[in-house]
C-alpha cells in the first residue's frame, strides 16, 4: 500500500472519530468539546470539521457556533435504519444473552393474543419446557407477555412459577428508533437459578438496551 493510500484510509478513520465524538455529545457541541471527546488537537479537529461541513456530514449553527450532524449524516442514518431487519438483528445477537446468563434466551413479538416466540437459544441447563419457535405464549402469565402489556417496570418484568411450577423468567422490551415497542427478549430457567434475580435482570436489560440502540433508539431518562 502506498503512502498516499495509507493516508487516505487514516483520514477516513479520523473523520469517523470526529463524527463519533460529535454523536456522543448529543449531536451538537463546540469545537473544544469535540476536540476533548475525540482526544485530538483543536486545529486538527477544525480542519476535519471544515471538510465534513463541505460534504454535508456536519453543519455549523450560525447562532451558537456549535457543530451539529449535517443533512447527509441524517440521510445516511435514516437509510441504514430503513434497511435494518430488527428481528434478524436481534436473532443474530440472541446467543450473547444465552452465554451471558447460561439460561435459555427467547425473543418474541406480539401475536394475536400474546407474545410469539421468534427465536430461541437453548442453555446447557436441563429445563423441561414446551416452548418452540412459533409458540404463542399466554400474555398474563409470562414475563414476555407482561412486557407487552406494560405490567413490568420501565426496565424488565419477572415471573416465577406462574406458567409452569419451578420455572422462572425475566424479560425486557426492545424499542425501535421511533420509540415503538418492537419485541421483547428474556431468559427462562429453573426458579432456583433465578436467585438472586438482579444479575440476570441486569444482563437482560443490558442486552435489550444494546439492541434498541442498534436500532436507533435513544433511551429517555425514565428508562
Amino acid at each position: 500500500m502506498s503512502g498516499e493510500d495509507a493516508q487516505g484510509v487514516q483520514s477516513v478513520e479520523v473523520a469517523g472519530t470526529v463524527l463519533t465524538a460529535l454523536q456522543s455529545l448529543g449531536g451538537s457541541a463546540s469545537l473544544g468539546e469535540i476536540a476533548q471527546a475525540a482526544d485530538l488537537h483543536r486545529g486538527k479537529i477544525h480542519r476535519y470539521l471544515t471538510s465534513l461541513a463541505r460534504s454535508g456530514l456536519v453543519h455549523q449553527n450560525s447562532d451558537s457556533g456549535h457543530y451539529e450532524l449535517g443533512p447527509l449524516a441524517l440521510s445516511l442514518g435514516l437509510t441504514a435504519l430503513r434497511r435494518q431487519n430488527p428481528i434478524a438483528l436481534a436473532t443474530r445477537a440472541l446467543s450473547r444473552l444465552r452465554d451471558a446468563t447460561d439460561q435459555t434466551a427467547t425473543l418474541a413479538v406480539w401475536g394475536q393474543k400474546g407474545p410469539v416466540v421468534v427465536a430461541l437459544e437453548q442453555s446447557r441447563r436441563p429445563v423441561s419446557m414446551n416452548v418452540r419457535i412459533g409458540t404463542e405464549l399466554p400474555a398474563e402469565t409470562t414475563a414476555l407477555g407482561h412486557v407487552f402489556l406494560g405490567q413490568g417496570n420501565a426496565l424488565y418484568s419477572a415471573i416465577q412459577g406462574d406458567l409452569l411450577p419451578g420455572i422462572a423468567a425475566c424479560a425486557a422490551p426492545i424499542f425501535g428508533y421511533d420509540g415503538a415497542l418492537l419485541m421483547a427478549a428474556g431468559v427462562v430457567g429453573r426458579t432456583e437459578d433465578f436467585s438472586p434475580l438482579a444479575p440476570l435482570a441486569n444482563a437482560v436489560t443490558d442486552f435489550t438496551q444494546s439492541i434498541s440502540q442498534s436500532l436507533g433508539h435513544a433511551p429517555s431518562c425514565s428508562e
